[in-house]
């Protein structure tokens, strides 16, 4: 393996690799620690190129080491022991990748079959690897995939469909969403979002945290796909979630309504329309700590845009604020109510 390694490396295949390809070949690998000193290692004629010899010998030589029990030098070991066990699991995965996605380059059939046993989740987990080449392979494989497994997931999202089975369908297109923009869009052109947001009016919680996390990643970082979203009627649903009693329907909800209030102002006025003002506020109100600081920003933000900004101290803001200043438990929140506060300050005596 340390062969083939090496032949990565040798991006210009000169038959010797030089500081510069080690240190890249290493970081695709996810491994960034004492390059100057395996450096050191490698070349120990100091001609600033490891040949193939140099290389393998080298870390044969610290594999041996190893098998008895001692070591040539601790980076290197360490760095043959991270090597062994990617090696273990992680150029199986590339090759394992690799030949589902030629298998399935206009080949309907073997697409069809590829799906059915269940690839696709598998691929979006070897989508979190830290191996480069592992990554590459699993998207070029789900590139081939997606469209037609999202059509699936949609299909299993009916409302003729039992709860279990649409909440498989969304945790599985909120997974997708969250792996990059390209398959993102695979989701929304699928046709997910609609019954994603249906999903959401269900009266059970894991119906509404899952399509509420799906529409949020789809969401993330797109304008486009925000409009799709808010013009879907995702928002109220979003923002009934502010006062879940499900702690992850709440977070959900924060994250999904952070995103609007920070988005385009049609998002925003969906959010104020809906009531955000007043659940916010609620949020802070209530014991849940942990949520304060984000629903104090999102809250400057509203108050920050003239139309909302009376609507947001006639909420009851500054009462909140003054509470979890003087009560609040944690520290970090306290001073954040406290800035807040002098933020608004000016704004309220205006309004006064």
């Amino acid at each position: 393996p340390f062969g083939d390694l090496f032949s990565k490396m040798d991006q210009d295949s000169s038959g010797g690799i030089e500081d510069a390809e080690l240190r890249a070949g290493l970081a695709r690998l996810g491994w960034y620690e004492h390059l100057d000193e395996i450096w050191y290692e490698l070349d120990k004629d100091k001609s600033g190129d490891v040949t193939f010899a140099e290389f393998v010998d080298r870390l044969n030589a610290e594999m041996q080491a190893q098998h008895e029990g001692r070591y040539l030098s601790l980076v290197v070991s360490q760095l043959v022991t991270f090597l062994s066990n990617l090696f273990d699991n992680s150029l199986v995965y590339e090759q394992a990748a690799g030949a589902l996605r030629n298998l399935c380059v206009q080949n309907a059939d073997a697409v069809d079959e590829v799906i059915e046993e269940g690839a696709v989740p598998a691929l979006m987990d070897l989508m979190q690897s830290t191996a480069i080449e592992v990554k590459e392979q699993a998207n070029g494989a789900l590139r081939q995939l997606a469209q037609q497994w999202c059509c699936q997931q949609v299909a299993r999202l009916g409302s003729d469909q039992l709860d279990s089975e649409r909440v498989a369908a969304a945790k599985m297109l909120r997974q997708l969403a969250a792996v990059n923009a390209e398959h993102r869009k695979t989701v929304v052109e699928s046709g997910a979002v609609e019954p994603l947001v249906a999903l959401m009016q269900s009266a059970s919680p894991a119906c509404l945290e899952h399509a509420m996390a799906a529409l949020t990643n789809i969401m993330f970082k797109s304008t486009e796909h925000e409009k799709i979203v808010v013009q879907a009627g995702a928002v109220p649903s979003m923002v009934r979630g502010l006062l879940s009693k499900v702690k992850a329907v709440q977070v959900g909800a924060m994250r999904a309504t952070k995103l609007c209030i920070q988005g385009d102002p049609i998002s925003q006025r969906k959010v104020v329309d809906a009531g955000g003002i007043d659940l916010l506020v609620a949020v802070l109100k209530s014991d849940t700590e942990s949520l304060h600081q984000k629903a104090i920003g999102m809250l400057l933000t509203l108050a920050n845009a003239q139309e909302y900004r009376k609507q947001v101290l006639k909420a009851g803001l500054q009462q909140a604020l003054l509470e979890i200043s003087t009560a609040g438990e944690d520290e970090a929140i306290r001073r954040c109510a406290e800035d807040a506060m002098e933020i608004l300050e000016p704004t309220q005596q205006q309004q006064e």
